[in-house]
């Protein structure tokens, strides 16, 4: 199926686009500096604006693929710009990508330290009888664990 033909011009396309990419740097820029201070819930109310950048971006791009001749309709300065914008967003994503993998890391490491505590605090420690042996299975020279429960909420 042919791609339908463009409703605007292609620089008025690319203008878009590079308006768009633009936007979309600074945006993940800003959730960045929000993980790099260690405030991830703080993304959050981006990512409403972040979904409509890029479905937006989709669109335009979508726009410019259905001229058959967009490529030459460029001119190099706006080229460069886009090229300049794109570059500039890709090191921003791949930034944004490390970031949010370090903070799934340190998350899954905190919940596996609460669970592992917990599950210790669960198991019943063996000790010995007064003659330095092993205490017996089901024999227990120390009271009884209490049960131990956790919650996690957004914040972990």
């Amino acid at each position: 199926m042919k791609p339908a033909a463009p409703t605007m011009p292609v620089p008025q396309i690319v203008a878009n686009l590079l308006a768009i990419t633009e936007a979309l740097a600074r945006l993940v820029i800003e959730e960045n500096k929000r993980l790099e201070a260690r405030r991830p819930r703080d993304i959050e109310p981006l990512q409403n604006e972040k979904q409509k950048l890029t479905l937006a971006y989709g669109r335009e791009l979508a726009q410019l693929r259905a001229s058959a001749d967009w490529p030459s309709r460029i001119s190099a300065a706006d080229r460069e710009r886009l090229r300049d914008a794109t570059r500039l967003f890709e090191a921003a994503v791949g930034e944004n990508r490390r970031r949010l993998s370090a903070m799934r890391t340190i998350s899954d490491g905190v919940i596996r330290a609460i669970g592992d505590a917990a599950a210790r605090l669960a198991r019943p420690v063996q000790g010995y009888t007064a003659r330095a042996a092993m205490a017996a299975a089901g024999m227990r020279s120390v009271s009884p664990p209490r049960p131990v429960s956790i919650a996690l909420n957004q914040r972990v």
